[in-house]
Formats: C-alpha cells, structure tokens, sequence
C-alpha cells in the first residue's frame, strides 16, 4: 500500500441541479398545499492524486440523475 505524499491535490468542482415543476394551493383558511416533481442532476468529475514513490490514485467522473418528489405543508398568513 502506497503512502500519502503530503502534496495538495488539485481542485475538481462538481455541481448539483434541480428541476421541479409544481403547483401551490392557498385556501381561504390559509393553508398552503405544495407538490411538485422533478430531476436531480448530480456531476463529480475526475480526481487524480500523487503518492508518495511516483505511484497515483484516481475516481471516474460521473454524472446521474434521480426522480425528485416535493410534498409541502404551510400555513399562510
């Protein structure tokens, strides 16, 4: 097993991003009812770092997407 080198791997940024579609119901009582459904969108790229004695470890970027569900309860003033 090879050791740490102690070296700063480089920077690799991912995002995340969210689509939902929707509807919100306001009763006259002032209850809010909100649903929607959508996509996550979930993005790491490839991370590469040295070891010590020449040697490297790396991750494949990968990118999924999950069926997102949003159920909201509320009260409006």
């Amino acid at each position: 097993m090879s050791r740490p080198s102690r070296q700063v791997a480089p920077l690799a940024i991912g995002y995340t991003a969210m689509g939902v579609v929707g509807y919100r119901y306001i009763f006259c009582s002032g209850l809010v009812l909100d649903g929607g459904a959508g996509v996550v969108a979930i993005h790491f790229p490839r991370a590469r770092v040295e070891l010590a004695g020449g040697a490297s470890a790396s991750s494949q970027a990968f990118t999924n997407l999950y069926p997102a569900v949003k159920v909201n309860v509320g009260w409006a003033f």
